[in-house]
């Protein structure tokens, strides 16, 4: 059969190249490309097979629907495009002409190829600044750590043989996150480095671990500060690092005394001495890298857990370093800002929903609960539309419930999408659009990677199902600013890559665009802060009010009587967020939601290996079946995050209230002073029989 070789997109976080076998514009079968450049190098996750069943799912939307009835109620009926694109113009256009072009939103899921960046191009052409996305509790924290500690995001050097690997709330085995596939993990731990795992779950990594730290859910950055204390109060740092191209050192060896070993300990449920062998070990077994994930961003003081991480890697000599973690290589390709349109909303009538938090409004983005609760309560000011693209607010924002009021309650909403979902079920107009493997992409454009990756497609979509991109190019024209859009994704890909003189032909031969690594640009460039140095004192933050130095949070909510629990989530290897609970694929490998609990503890409770939990914490309860993991501490509960039932069908919104665990959380706060995420992990919880 013709096969394309191509890069994943969708069903991950993707980076992995694949090898699509096709026949008759339909997908045969994809495998790992053993010839794909690093880092996956013939790498595919059990996802990857699934991609097939994705494009010719009979769950899939492939006619633009209307809803007829009242919102929610799932009566629908099929429009032409012609009416759809019309439809959805004038509900937008009547939003911006009564209340303002910032009272429609444009809310954006995980993004992972040009079409997060096309939403926002055509969110800044309509004349809005409010594109909504998960990056408070999702990456972004750890990017404006790096943003104000050393001035950019660094990223592990596996290539670099590191004799230690800090694991520290990555499942990367299952995940794939932030452009590393795990293979890339696997091989640097095939050799000699040492493994430590920072995790409550015993993942496939922690079991193999020279140490494994089953902290408590939510205080990493007590252990974190903890770990620091050790570190520098036994003098395990680089002295002359520190003198030459730090700041602030001397006021955090200050701050350190103030705070007891014990205490710090106490608060992450380790003894002492656990915290002790780990604080040696990394600082002993030098270059060692940094293997970060999404799970340190879930909470109130995501920054400054996200800064101190940093400091431990560069105080032990680390950064920058081979095997250590990097800067990322330049590429010279179009600035993110031109292909946003930044410039179109500087000066907009109102400013963006998160000035509260000022680095997310820097970023330009805005975070979910502060949407929600513009679309409630009109703060700062009403959100009265909304184009949902790539996403499912109803099963991945905090506080469901309310989520549902909020949406329910807008003028117009519109949602682009390739299945049904519970949002889809809210809106007025729905509107099918391609997959990734139908439509040329570019993974890791604006992403912090040193890299960028080709995607192109493999068949073709089913007739009259655009890509996002172009379905956003003819809403521009029906909206009056189509000028500002390209006639296809080549074109647009083409226009990032034209700095760098390379084509989308081109670049689909080698399908990676790589920059050249360097090792200590800091010696003759310094660090990309107001200082030049490494920040442990950050002058921005003292700038805007608030902490320049780090410190624990010590604040955790505790168990007591009526929720004796607490939970944390963990994602499936087999989903991606809420997506993909239709395809029987992978349905057959995790057939329903479970939630992972000590034996012990479901013994006491009279629950057993797969009976029914109702999960309670104080802002709602959900069923999921009891899953017995003894690796867990008797007092965490692990439920599965993300799970709705396509095959409940639209009228009983697809039983999304069964099992959703964001019907335990809350969009209450607090919140991080800097990006504004809150806390997803640690929560107080109980388990009863159902």
């Amino acid at each position: 059969m013709p096969e394309v070789r191509t890069v994943c997109g969708g069903l991950d976080h993707g980076g992995c190249g694949l090898i699509v076998e096709v026949e008759d514009n339909r997908i045969r079968r994809v495998r790992g490309d053993p010839a794909s450049p690093p880092p996956s190098a013939g790498y595919a996750c059990a996802k990857a097979p699934a991609l097939e069943e994705r494009l010719s799912s009979p769950y899939r939307l492939t006619r633009p629907l209307k809803r007829k009835g009242p919102r929610g109620a799932g009566e629908w009926e099929e429009v032409t495009w012609e009416e759809a694109l019309d439809l959805t113009a004038a509900g937008l256009a009547r939003v911006r002409d009564k209340c303002g072009p910032e009272a429609v939103a444009f809310l954006q899921g995980a993004p992972k190829g040009l079409e997060y960046l096309a939403l926002n191009r055509f969110a800044h052409a309509f004349g809005s600044p409010n594109l909504v996305t998960p990056a408070a509790v999702c990456f972004m924290p750890r990017v404006a750590g790096g943003l104000l500690t050393c001035g950019y995001y660094p990223l592990p050097d596996y290539s670099g043989s590191p004799e230690c690997v800090l694991v520290w709330g990555s499942n990367v085995t299952s995940t794939n996150a932030d452009g590393t596939p795990a293979s890339e993990v696997r091989r640097a731990l095939a050799g000699k480095a040492k493994l430590i795992v920072v995790d409550p779950r015993r993942t496939e990594l922690a079991a193999r671990a020279d140490l494994w730290l089953r902290l408590r859910p939510g205080s990493d950055s007590c252990l974190a500060f903890a770990m620091l204390k050790v570190i520098i109060e036994e003098g395990r740092y680089d002295r002359e690092f520190v003198r030459k191209w730090t700041v602030g050192f001397e006021a955090l060896e200050a701050r350190l005394r103030s705070y007891s070993l014990q205490d710090l300990a106490r608060a992450c449920w380790l003894s002492p001495d656990e915290v002790v062998a780990a604080a040696r070990l990394y600082s002993e077994h030098r270059p060692g890298c940094l293997q970060w994930g999404n799970a340190i961003e879930h909470g109130p003081n995501s920054v400054q857990t996200a800064r101190m991480l940093l400091i431990l890697s560069a105080i032990c000599g680390n950064l920058e370093v081979p095997g250590g973690d990097l800067r990322p290589p330049a590429l010279p390709l179009l600035k993110g800002g031109e292909f946003t349109l930044n410039e179109r909303v500087k000066h907009a009538h109102r400013p963006i929903l998160s000035t509260r938090y000022p680095l997310a409004a820097q970023l330009g983005f805005v975070p979910n609960h502060v949407v929600i609760e513009a679309m409630i309560g009109a703060r700062p000011y009403p959100i009265k539309a909304a184009y949902v693209q790539g996403s499912n607010p109803l099963l991945t924002y905090p506080d469901s419930r309310k989520t549902c009021r909020a949406l329910a309650g807008l003028e117009f909403l519109a949602v682009a999408e390739v299945f049904m979902t519970p949002t889809a079920a809210l809106a007025d107009v729905v509107l099918p659009v391609a997959t990734r493997l139908e439509h040329h992409d570019l993974a890791f454009y604006t992403q912090p990677f040193g890299r960028v990756a080709a995607r192109p497609k493999a068949v073709d979509p089913p007739a009259g199902c655009p890509s996002d991109l172009r379905l956003l190019a003819q809403l521009a024209d029906r909206l009056g600013f189509g000028s500002l859009f390209w006639k296809d994704e080549e074109e647009a890909i083409n226009a990032v890559l034209a700095p760098a003189g390379v084509t989308f032909d081109q670049l689909r031969q080698t399908l990676v665009l790589a920059g050249n690594r360097a090792y200590q640009q800091y010696r003759e460039n310094g660090f990309r802060t107001p200082s030049g140095k490494f920040e442990i004192v950050s002058n921005r933050l003292a700038a805007w009010g608030l902490d320049p130095l780090p410190a624990p949070h010590l604040d955790l909510p505790e168990p007591d009587d009526d929720f004796p629990l607490l939970l944390t989530s963990a994602k499936s290897p087999y989903y991606f967020h809420s997506a993909h609970r239709q395809l029987e694929r992978l349905r057959r490998r995790e057939p329903e939601p479970l939630v992972a609990v000590h034996p012990d503890t479901a013994g006491a409770l009279g629950l057993g290996e797969g009976d029914p939990a109702r999960i309670s914490t104080r802002w709602g309860s959900i069923t999921q079946k009891v899953r017995h993991d003894p690796s867990l501490h008797p007092k965490v509960i692990v439920p599965s995050y993300g799970w709705w039932l396509p095959e409940k069908g639209p009228k009983g919104f697809f039983g999304w209230e069964e099992a959703n665990l964001n019907l335990l959380t809350s969009a209450d706060g607090p919140f991080d002073p800097v990006v504004g995420s809150l806390s997803l992990r640690g929560l107080p919880c109980r388990m009863d029989p159902a």
